[in-house]
């Protein structure tokens, strides 16, 4: 299924390069300016700087561009994903759409991870000596949770868009994606990551479509899952034939690549 949606993702970016590089552009401005200054100045030599300057910064971006831009970068792949076209408005509309939504559902991951990774660092370094069993059991139990927790939250954010559903209603859906579907979480997620490192090492055109193309990807996974239940439950069985034989994300190749014209 994971091969289906990088297939897919694919596809969508190569055929709307152009809007999704300029939507990325934006979501580069918009989360990694404020990003930037933020970690500048936590890593400054100067306590004052790093209390009143790069906390500050760093949780602004957390709590309101990350989450906010990242969910209309999903609803514009979701458009260009269901109608084959599309545009940066769309982007925009997302965003309006689901801010405080999407507000809502960032804060409390960013909670709970930070929560669950200053347990994990609590009980090995403070339980460890007395009680190490415990101390260390309890440590692992809070990574493994984290773990969980960070690999629901991309699902979560995507059932917020597909689905226009409530917070809490996003993240049940997307928890439940993660445990019924826990290769495909993975592999999206190191999907991501290797994304990231790309985007980092490579010149600026990678850096600038990295939010582009993590929200397509992210909806293409969402898309397989989709569709797999669909036919688990039998609704529109013949539809979804008709759909996966006639899919033209899923149904090219490398000549398609190689001579795109002749399509």
């Amino acid at each position: 299924m994971l091969t289906r949606a990088l297939k897919m993702a694919f596809w969508v970016l190569y055929d709307h390069l152009g809007k999704l590089l300029l939507a990325g552009m934006i979501w580069g401005i918009l989360v990694v300016t404020p990003a930037a200054f933020g970690i500048s100045a936590l890593l400054s030599s100067d306590p004052g700087v790093r209390m009143l300057m790069g906390l500050p910064a760093t949780l602004f971006c957390i709590l309101v561009p990350l989450p906010i831009v990242s969910v209309g970068m999903l609803h514009m792949a979701r458009e260009l994903i269901d109608t084959r076209d599309g545009s940066v408005r769309a982007m925009f509309f997302g965003m309006h759409l689901y801010a405080w939504r999407a507000f809502r559902l960032g804060a409390l991951g960013a909670v709970v991870l930070t929560a669950l990774t200053f347990s994990a660092w609590y009980y090995a370094a403070q339980l460890a000596a007395s009680v190490p069993l415990l101390g260390y059991g309890l440590s692992i139990l809070a990574l493994w949770v984290a773990v969980f927790v960070a690999l629901t939250i991309p699902f979560a954010f995507a059932a917020l868009v597909q689905k226009r559903e409530g917070v809490i209603a996003s993240i049940k859906l997307g928890a439940l994606l993660v445990l019924d579907n826990p290769v495909l979480a993975v592999g999206l997620a190191i999907q991501l990551a290797a994304l990231a490192l790309v985007s980092l090492a490579a010149p600026p055109v990678m850096f600038f479509l990295f939010g582009s193309m993590a929200a397509v990807l992210i909806s293409s996974a969402y898309e397989m899952l989709s569709r797999k239940y669909e036919r688990i439950r039998g609704e529109r069985s013949e539809t979804l034939k008709e759909e996966a034989e006639t899919d033209d994300y899923l149904n090219r190749g490398f000549r398609d690549f190689l001579f795109p014209w002749k399509g």
